[in-house]
């Protein structure tokens, strides 16, 4: 059990955050980088102007989704006063940031404010915490690295080869242009990070084929094997 082991709690904590790293960093750049093609395909050419907003705003979740398990930890820990004196200076922040540039720029300068915030916020709060908790600030650089990187080249790479679909009918080439970009993203990315990152790989299979129905196993576990003997 973890609940009076405060090592294996932070080792949990960082194995989750490097997990959640992996998934959420290429789907917030692969959202960005897709938006103007999904609100044109899901709302039309009315809202076409929230385009860049979506875009500032992906990026800034997909930094702060990976923190989460960071954070609860931390209330796992019970570290409330930490915990509040950190979320009194995040909602400073935040009104700093957010409530002038909402003034000058409007909704521009809301979403800029917010993902300005996100990141900052983010790496600040994520800094304090784990040093708190026993860890180092190099965890933070484990943690983004490589989805960081891997995830900002796959993702150029597979919405260069999108643009190149033309279709007549604009929505139904949004869709397109969305699924090639997302496989051939997904290809790239699951290739990258077998050769950079392989066992943070092994690490996010296993977990995926521990929540799969035991009749779909099979393949997903031979992949897995596959992958574990190539890391040893």
């Amino acid at each position: 059990k973890l609940t009076h082991d405060p090592k294996r709690q932070v080792a949990a904590a960082m194995t989750t955050a490097r997990l959640l790293a992996f998934v959420a960093l290429p789907l917030g750049l692969f959202q960005a980088a897709m938006a103007g093609n999904a609100i044109a395909l899901f709302f039309g050419p009315r809202w076409q102007g929230a385009e860049l907003l979506l875009a500032i705003l992906s990026i800034g979740m997909a930094i702060n989704a990976a923190g989460w398990p960071v954070a609860s930890l931390m209330q796992a820990q019970g570290r409330f006063t930490l915990f509040m004196k950190i979320a009194i200076v995040n909602l400073a922040t935040f009104i700093a940031l957010v409530v002038p540039l909402t003034y000058f720029r409007g909704t521009l300068g809301t979403a800029v404010g917010v993902t300005i915030y996100l990141i900052v916020g983010t790496f600040v709060g994520l800094g304090v915490i784990i040093v708190a908790v026993g860890g180092k600030f190099r965890d933070i650089f484990e943690i983004y690295f490589w989805p960081t990187l891997l995830g900002s080249l796959c993702v150029i790479l597979g919405y260069e080869a999108a643009l190149s679909i033309n279709l007549s009918s604009p929505p139904l080439q949004g869709l397109w242009r969305i699924l090639a970009a997302f496989v051939l993203t997904s290809c790239l990315y699951l290739a990258a990070m077998y050769f950079a990152g392989r066992k943070l790989l092994v690490e996010c299979l296993a977990r995926f084929v521990a929540v799969v129905p035991v009749r779909w196993q099979p393949p997903f576990q031979r992949v897995l094997s596959f992958l574990s003997v190539r890391q040893t």
